[in-house]
């Protein structure tokens, strides 16, 4: 899992437990977000920084269903990403 409960809900600021259960389908959605984004799941363990700064970003936008204001670092890192995914596949293609 790219983010914990308690992760996530840190970076919602959410202290109480109502929205638990939507909280974590937002975490499961996470995985195929970033792999159709970028090609890559993202789930090898220990999960990038960035990833997770990313997936941070996705949760509050996604919670808040208010992308623009989380749209310009969420393009961002997906573009790094993106091109990390990209190399490391074709690093993996070469061996």
């Amino acid at each position: 899992m790219i983010l914990t409960l308690e992760e996530a809900k840190a970076r919602l600021r959410v202290d109480f437990e109502d929205d638990d259960e939507l909280i974590v389908g937002l975490i499961e959605s996470i995985p195929d977000y970033l792999e159709t984004k970028t090609g890559s799941r993202w789930e090898e363990q220990p999960i990038n920084p960035l990833v997770k700064t990313l997936a941070g970003y996705l949760i509050c936008s996604m919670y808040d269903q208010n992308f623009e204001h989380y749209e310009k670092p969420i393009n961002n890192l997906l573009m790094v990403l993106s091109s990390m995914a990209r190399t490391e596949n074709e690093w993996s293609n070469k061996k």
